[in-house]
């Protein structure tokens, strides 16, 4: 092997690690951003609550017929329903 053939197959040789080491490196890095969305995604469900909180039901005024026309208002939204 002459200087020349040498110094190509160190240089090719020195290329691929230098890819290997950037391609290593980008995996640790998505590695990292994949646990810190994970981490926060499990945060933010540990926050919910357990339990539903009670819904407490305020009477309309009029009653029935008073729904029915607060419905019928509103209807043109969804005329299928």
């Amino acid at each position: 092997m002459d200087d020349e053939e040498w110094q190509w197959e160190l240089e090719s040789r020195l290329a691929e690690r230098e890819g290997l080491t950037a391609r290593l490196l980008e995996r640790s890095a998505m590695a990292e951003h994949r646990r810190r969305v994970v981490q926060g995604l499990d945060d933010a469900l540990a926050g919910l609550p357990y339990e539903s909180a009670r819904t407490r039901p305020w009477p309309l005024p009029g009653a029935a017929p008073a729904w029915d026309v607060l419905a019928a208002r509103v209807m043109f939204q969804f005329p299928g329903d």
